[in-house]
């Protein structure tokens, strides 16, 4: 066939009256002419258009395409068109034949650039749509392609409870963001806006499925696919059902009121006499990381929204058809379909979950012939990798342009009033529409997860004790501390949490060795400590301190002031340290061979005990000799109190053998004094002097004074006796 005329060529490029039509901002209506369409969408899903365009251009700049607001048309059957806005994300030269050239592009919307943004931060006392929309405002703020072409609102209806704590960890903003709705229950979908200078789409959240717009044609038909038509319909619509589980479960430990929360939900589907039998013992029990809720109440709930996620995939609808102005998170009326002519209008209202569509243009027949003619193009490659469905992908490769259907849309659906939840595919994962609209594999569906893995951490970390200015020891009445992690950024913290002050973390608990009911151990970390933080069973959101390191700026003790590692390396004990202070409280264990001692000691008054091989402190290694055994010793004053007596003496027990209050020898002295007392006092008889008063039997003991008489106690007699019974009540009282 003879060429066209240039200008007979590109008048072949108007857009007007097309069934699909493509507008760039910035860029002439004519340059792009968009030819074939394929692309999915679905309630909590971003949506993805693959382009194929054809241009009369062949020297286009790919990168001017990039990131560009676009609007994307596809006329409906009345005249008006659906409007799909968003950003070119991606873009291919497919190859030209020297007459005009294929460019391939890829829609989508501005939040699917933020699976491009990874980071590590924090967020406080913070619901999750109050996280959402501090992220998605940030961007806003920052990155034109968000200023210009991207809006946000939250069209919940419930309440949701701040999160004390919650982290983003190594996760894109975008899984972050998606996982936090998955958890609460909130599904997502987007609103199209063309009428300004620059196409707007908005991201739209949601808990209630009532609040949910209708389809433009609101009633469908389900008829044959025929050009006779006056409307849109659908040609093909089955139902499936799958068994899932009957019921689930979750617990959770709190560890204030130190009490495991149950709460349990149970489907909602009627599976019929058997299937309902089948699921009585099928539940989905999953216990919880810790206070994973506030109470049973808040358990319930989310105990509810897993339950409500496999009764979504219980039951869904699938459909084929020709509907161009259906959309993901619309509901429709299926009229004039055999299975649901007895049901009321209600029941035959659905929700769209999900939908593929495919289309292409109707192009004049000039330039259908001119592409045919040139089919080979320049500079294509089959084996080339691109991000949107190039045609041979879109339609089969035995279609040619006129068999194929100029638009088809495949969707799943469910009945208007079942709860939408997030985070499970509703679409028929063994179930596949054909294109005769049979439908085939109405097997088991596996089990629905409701939530979006979280990331669990790789590790144990290290992080910052901190706390407010000027303070040394920050904590609470459960000894929990608070820390900054290396990684959290000022720069993703404007206001707080990078600041190494008391906003930085909630409190965490510090684990011990013991831990009992007002006893155990107690070493709080101090505020500039770095700490090791786990994270239990891996939740990125349940840090908790398992121990203290030493760092450059927080080097090991220096026992009793002197000396440092590795030379004092036989030395092991507890330093404490004065709060807001230089003194120090000390247990020393000192190893060195042949010079073991221990020393314990405050640096008050230089009260010290010191014990064994005395020597001043080492240093290198080494200390001078200050003597052997025991030493106690202060600068201030010093007392001995034992209600029961106190036994010195320099009699030897050697190895530390016998016991205690061994005193054989005193024993022995004392009755030696008591014979020559005695021995005395009869002397003194025969001699008519005085008697002796040693206290014996009767003895009266007289008064000598103004005193008062004198008692027994004190004298020989009775010190004798009190000696031998002294270790009444002892332990080595046998």
């Amino acid at each position: 066939m003879p060429p066209l005329s240039l200008p007979d060529f590109a008048s072949l490029f108007q857009q007007s009256a097309r069934l699909l039509t493509l507008r760039l901002e910035g860029l002439e209506g004519e340059t792009l002419l968009p030819h074939t369409l394929q692309g999915e969408e679905g309630v909590s899903k971003l949506y993805r258009y693959g382009l194929v365009c054809l241009s009369p251009d062949a020297g286009l700049e790919l990168k001017a395409l990039l990131g560009r607001p676009a609007r994307l048309g596809i006329l409906s059957a009345d005249g008006t068109e659906r409007v799909i806005c968003g950003l070119v994300t991606a873009a291919e030269y497919l190859g030209s034949d020297g007459g005009f050239a294929r460019y391939g592009l890829t829609i989508e919307p501005a939040l699917a650039l933020l699976a491009l943004r990874r980071t590590s931060r924090v967020f406080q006392d913070l619901s999750v749509p109050d996280i959402v929309q501090q992220i998605l405002e940030e961007h806003q703020a920052d990155n034109p392609a968000f200023t210009s072409t991207f809006q946000f609102s939250a069209e919940t209806r419930l309440s949701y409870t701040p999160r004390s704590y919650c982290l983003q960890y190594r996760e894109s903003d975008l899984d972050f963001i998606t996982r936090l709705l998955a958890e609460e229950g909130i599904s997502y979908t987007f609103r199209f806006d063309d009428s300004g200078e620059t196409p707007i789409h908005t991201l739209v959240l949601f808990d209630d499925v009532w609040s949910l717009p209708a389809c433009p044609q609101a009633a469908v038909r389900f008829h044959r696919n025929d050009a006779t038509e006056q409307a849109d319909g659908v040609t093909a619509w089955q139902s499936v059902r799958r068994l899932q589980s009957g019921r689930t479960s979750l617990a959770s430990f709190d560890y204030q009121p130190v009490s495991t929360v149950q709460a349990g939900a149970a489907h909602l589907q009627n599976h019929g006499e058997q299937g309902n039998a089948a699921l009585s013992t099928l539940e989905d029990y999953d216990p919880q990381s810790l206070y994973f809720g506030r109470d049973e109440e808040d358990l319930t709930r989310y105990a509810r929204l897993r339950q409500q996620a496999h009764d979504l995939a219980a039951k869904t609808f699938t459909g084929v058809g020709a509907v161009r102005q259906l959309g993901a998170g619309q509901w429709f009326r299926l009229d004039e379909h055999p299975a649901h002519a007895g049901d009321l209008a209600d029941a035959r209202e659905f929700i769209v979950l999900s939908q593929t569509l495919k289309a292409r243009n109707n192009l004049p027949d000039e330039l259908n012939r001119q592409r045919a003619a040139g089919s080979s193009f320049a500079g294509s490659s089959s084996s080339a990798s691109s991000v949107f469905p190039s045609p041979s992908s879109l339609f089969s490769s035995s279609a040619t342009a006129e068999s194929t259907p100029l638009f088809e849309n495949r969707f799943t659906a469910v009945r208007r009033g079942v709860a939408v939840v997030p985070g499970v595919s509703a679409e028929a994962r063994d179930s596949t529409v054909a294109g005769n609209g049979d439908f085939a594999g109405n097997g088991l569906m596996p089990l629905a997860v409701p939530f979006r893995a979280k990331p669990t951490a790789l590790g144990i970390q290290t992080a910052t004790v901190v706390g407010p200015a000027e303070e040394e020891i920050h904590t609470d009445s459960q000894g929990r501390i608070k820390v900054q992690f290396h990684w959290q950024r000022p720069s993703e913290h404007p206001e707080f949490g990078a600041n190494l002050d008391d906003k930085s973390s909630c409190w965490l608990r510090v684990a011990y060795p013991s831990a009992g009911v007002a006893w155990g151990q107690q070493f709080i970390p101090r505020i500039g400590q770095e700490v090791l933080v786990d994270f239990i069973e891996g939740d990125i959101d349940r840090p908790v301190v398992v121990g203290v390191l030493y760092n450059g700026s927080h080097p090991t003790p220096d026992f009793s002031g002197a000396g440092k590692l590795p030379a004092n390396k036989t030395l092991s004990g507890i330093k404490s340290k004065e709060y807001k202070g230089s003194q120090y409280n000390e247990l020393l264990l000192d190893d060195s061979t042949g010079e073991v001692r221990t020393k314990l000691s405050s640096e008050h008054a230089k009260t010290q005990l010191n014990q064994g091989y005395l020597i001043h402190p080492r240093t290198e290694g080494k200390g001078e000799p200050r003597g052997e055994g025991f030493e106690l010793r202060t600068d201030k004053h010093g007392a001995l109190r034992a209600a029961h007596g106190i036994l010195l003496s320099t009699e030897a027990q050697n190895g530390a053998s016998g016991k205690q209050l061994d005193r054989v020898q005193a024993q022995s002295q004392l009755d030696s004094a008591f014979t020559l007392a005695q021995s005395l006092a009869e002397v003194a008889t025969h001699q008519q002097a005085d008697t002796a008063e040693t206290g014996q039997d009767d003895q009266t003991v007289q008064s000598d004074n103004s005193a008062g008489p004198k008692t027994k106690q004190g004298h020989l007699h009775h010190l004798q006796h009190a000696l031998k019974s002294w270790e009444a009540g002892s332990n080595t009282d046998k």
